[in-house]
């Protein structure tokens, strides 16, 4: 990967004052955060993953956020990836703000990461790409368990927004069906998902679908709830 640029120190970017429109997009910044590493684009596979040329082509996995999967077709994938490669396209630089402390991968070995572009249509500032996917509603917020997500108020903000405004993959699900949480889980399910069946009864909650979102659980990735 490239060099850091700005200092070792990590601090969360500041948010822009220059106009009416940069302060209305969650996902703009006015400067990049200290410690982020530079690197260029080789590729982009999804919504939420991208190669760069840097590291022997590592694969980075955006963090915070998960997008509809390609080889399941899922509704909006097409849509989310080719929005992720139109910010990222090959050869573009960005810089990669990784989590604190860890070793920054997966389990399949990807780097995690926020990526940052430059905002080119502004020319100035930066555009997070894992808050502009959730603002174009084209993702849904995620964060696994254990894990603490630095721009969580952010993402949970683009979320909101774009499900009220029912962008792309919000546009047809029904926020009001009621789904079910366990009291520290980080899903929510179909009250009859076979993940929680053996759950005791006092260790599980109903509630909306939208609440669920809001209070920033993520889909079950087994009963998939908002399909």
């Amino acid at each position: 990967m490239g060099n850091s640029c700005c200092g070792d120190q990590r601090s969360m970017p500041t948010k822009s004052s220059a106009s009416a429109a940069n302060r209305a997009r969650l996902a703009y910044f006015d400067a990049l955060p200290p410690g982020v590493q530079e690197a260029t684009v080789e590729s982009v596979y999804d919504g939420d993953t991208l190669t760069i040329r840097e590291r022997g082509r590592a694969r980075v996995r955006l963090l915070g956020i998960d997008t509809p999967e390609l080889k399941e077709r899922e509704p909006y994938a097409k849509e989310a990836a080719a929005y992720t490669r139109q910010l990222c396209a090959p050869n573009t630089r960005v810089w990669l703000q990784t989590p604190r402390g860890g070793d920054g991968t997966d389990r399949y070995g990807r780097t995690l990461a926020f990526v940052f572009v430059a905002d080119v249509s502004r020319g100035s500032g930066y555009i997070c790409v894992n808050i502009a996917i959730l603002e174009e509603g084209l993702g849904s917020f995620y964060a696994p368990a254990g894990s603490t997500t630095t721009y969580r108020d952010e993402l949970l903000q683009a979320q909101q927004r774009a499900l009220r405004e029912r962008r792309n993959v919000w546009s047809s699900v029904n926020v009001r069906a009621q789904v079910v949480c366990t009291r520290n889980g980080i899903a929510f399910h179909r009250p009859d998902c076979k993940l929680i069946a053996r759950s005791n009864p006092r260790n599980l909650r109903r509630l909306s679908a939208e609440k669920a979102l809001e209070e920033g659980h993520s889909s079950c990735r087994e009963c998939k709830p908002l399909m």
